[in-house]
């Protein structure tokens, strides 16, 4: 018997309303230490370097973003604008750090205790970076070798 969980940090105005450093906190500080102690064994099925709900479709066909406030009467937290391609400003060198400090800290939390690993969705997407394994891996946020990793929680 295993536990499948999907570990996502977006899917709420709290989670959405977050600073950089509280997703790492979460990552280390609450997501590590439920995986670490579940009673049967964990994978985590899912998990992505979304830290919005910006790409396409994600809340349902023709469903607006919890970010930009459109989506079940979220409030407006930001623009979605530029979130849908790695070369817009909105990717910084500054976001570009926090991205391989949160995927390789998000490694490390999800293969401890009863885990037997995870697997990131997705491994290709279409206008949606933070959701992109491959992208991320080209464009440095993701490491080509997930066993060295700099960061650890």
């Amino acid at each position: 018997v295993w536990i499948d969980t999907h570990i996502y940090q977006i899917f709420d105005p709290y989670r959405l309303g977050m600073s950089w450093e509280n997703h790492i906190h979460q990552t280390c500080q609450a997501n590590k230490p439920e995986v670490e102690v579940a009673p049967l064994s964990t994978l985590v099925g899912e998990w992505s370097l979304a830290i919005t709900d910006c790409a396409k479709w994600l809340n349902g066909y023709g469903a607006g973003a919890r970010y930009e406030g459109k989506f079940l009467g979220s409030p407006y937290m930001g623009s979605c604008t530029g979130w849908d391609n790695s070369t817009s400003s909105v990717y910084s060198p500054a976001l570009r750090r926090f991205f391989r400090e949160f995927a390789e800290k998000q490694m490390d939390a999800y293969e401890s205790g009863s885990s037997a690993g995870w697997f990131f969705w997705n491994f290709k997407t279409e206008r949606a970076p933070e959701w992109n394994y491959l992208l991320g891996l080209e464009e440095g946020w993701i490491p080509s070798n997930p066993a060295n990793r700099t960061y650890k929680c």
